[in-house]
């Protein structure tokens, strides 16, 4: 019995509609439907395969720019009406389809974007699950290929001081020239994503040499060394290289350290250090005692239907979908976790306790029968507040798995910064926190220096001592209070002031 299904009109016509709904002429819905049949006699929209059912929603996406893009400026001016053969060849648009489905970060959208392009995210947001799944779990890690092949695109500029009588003619050549580039653009895109399909059960795939007109830049990150890290962060650049080799060595490290500390900031520009020069991204998640394992790696969640019924489908969390992400991506990527200690940590990260340990495995997860493994360029950087919770609390085979870098008050970023910025003498100031967190006498609690890095602290230092420094230490001594009040701004105002 075949299990070969045919992608109806009646099941993309409402998308359609919500697409075209954006020029608002219900003629091009009929356009697109009259393509559409005429795709489905050339078998163009028939699927038995995930693969094969990716390769029909990405001739949707395409069919829906080619008309919107070329068809509402050309049509029944210079394109015959038995149009099919353009449909077939223009199956994939290199710019457009290819930043939707790779999910770039900086394509968004903007006035001096088409406007066909609304109708596009709205279906990139439908099926684009549907098709990077398809691709990654037919090819892995080679689906990179053929989602770089969508990511080529060309500027084309036409000249605007031609005689208004030679107007029409030559916008009739202009668009001719666009569709016959594009046309040959696109039929070597096709031929790679052909061998790709047709190689899918080979690991290593032979493909074809890279033609010279495909050739893509792509932006990679500003390079970021650890000199520029240290000379912003103010801690010494060997402490920083250390941190990196252990992030590295580990892959996963988390910073540790009492309120104050600089961890969060560390964290980033850590991050931006290892991901400098390369094509990776990094990402923030902060955790809170609500987080839960369907947040981070996957649940079940529901999603609406456009008959308004309700579908039950397994969603992945934010921790999946950052490595859907880096999967495209051949440098490292960072994902770091803020005030990790605050959630149920065992409890939302399951299965991955194992793969942090065991880096080349792959399991399957939770409600799922797909293994599941951390792809060898992530890297996670934690960032845990000992006030919140002592590491001596924390898992001891989360401890195992992590690389623990822990973070004092650093008086000398505190004077550095000052003495670059401000000006201001915080020499007395540095004496005093020394003297507090001495009768704190718990490194855990102690008052780090980031409450006083600001180019304003000869104004706001009485506000930030009052309404946060003071505060705290209550919480702190709360049944010791004759402690705060030695440290009250009206007793210690004269010494910390220049």
């Amino acid at each position: 019995m075949s299990n070969t299904r045919t992608l109806t009109w009646s099941k993309v016509e409402y998308t359609a509609q919500l697409a075209f709904y954006a020029w608002g002429d219900q003629r091009e819905v009929e356009w697109a439907k009259q393509a559409w049949e005429s795709l489905i006699k050339a078998g163009l929209t028939t699927y038995s395969t995930k693969t094969e059912y990716c390769q029909v929603i990405i001739c949707f996406f395409a069919l829906i720019d080619f008309y919107l893009g070329f068809c509402r400026v050309a049509w029944g001016k210079y394109i015959e009406p038995d149009y099919f053969p353009w449909a077939k060849k223009l199956q994939i648009n290199p710019f457009q389809v290819g930043q939707l489905i790779a999910g770039d970060p900086n394509w968004n959208l903007s006035d001096n974007e088409n406007r066909y392009e609304i109708g596009l995210k709205f279906l990139a947001k439908k099926y684009r699950p549907h098709v990077t799944a398809a691709l990654l779990d037919d090819f892995g890690s080679e689906s990179k290929l053929f989602v770089s092949l969508y990511r080529i695109g060309e500027t084309y500029t036409a000249p605007v001081d031609c005689d208004e009588g030679q107007e029409e003619s030559y916008s009739y050549k202009t668009d001719q020239e666009i569709i016959n580039k594009a046309t040959a653009e696109n039929s070597l895109a096709f031929e790679w994503l052909t061998t790709i399909c047709s190689h899918k059960l080979i690991r290593k795939l032979k493909l074809p040499p890279k033609p010279q007109s495909m050739v893509e830049e792509f932006s990679l990150n500003p390079e970021y060394s650890l000199f520029e890290c240290a000379d912003d962060t103010g801690f010494e650049e060997a402490d920083l290289e250390d941190w990196v080799r252990a992030i590295e060595r580990k892959g996963q490290a988390i910073l540790y350290g009492s309120p104050g500390t600089g961890k969060t900031y560390i964290a980033d520009k850590l991050a931006k250090q290892i991901i400098g020069g390369s094509d990776g991204f990094m990402e923030l998640v902060q955790f809170h005692p609500a987080y839960a394992y369907e947040d981070f790696i996957q649940g079940i969640r529901p999603q609406a239907r456009l008959d308004g019924r309700l579908d039950y489908q397994i969603v992945p969390g934010r921790f999946l979908e950052f490595c859907k992400k880096a999967e495209f991506c051949e440098g490292l990527c960072v994902l770091i976790i803020d005030e990790i200690n605050r959630a149920n940590l065992a409890q939302v990260f399951g299965e991955l306790m194992y793969l942090l340990e065991y880096r080349d495995k792959k399991i399957p997860l939770a409600g799922s029968s797909k293994p599941f493994g951390i792809p060898e360029n992530v890297r996670i950087i934690g960032t845990m507040n000992t006030a919140d919770r002592s590491i001596a609390l924390v898992d001891h085979a989360l401890r195992r798995r992590f690389a623990f870098i822990e973070l004092r008050p650093n008086y000398n970023v505190l004077r550095r910064y000052h003495q670059r910025n401000t000006g201001f003498p915080v020499d007395r100031l540095i004496e005093m926190l020394k003297r507090l967190n001495n009768a704190i006498a718990d490194k855990h609690y102690e008052v780090g220096i980031s409450y006083f890095l600001t180019e304003n602290l000869d104004e706001e230092l009485e506000d930030i001592w009052q309404m946060e420094i003071e505060p705290y230490l209550e919480e702190y001594f709360y049944d010791q209070l004759e402690k705060v009040d030695e440290f009250r701004w009206d007793k210690i105002k004269q010494q910390v002031c220049p």
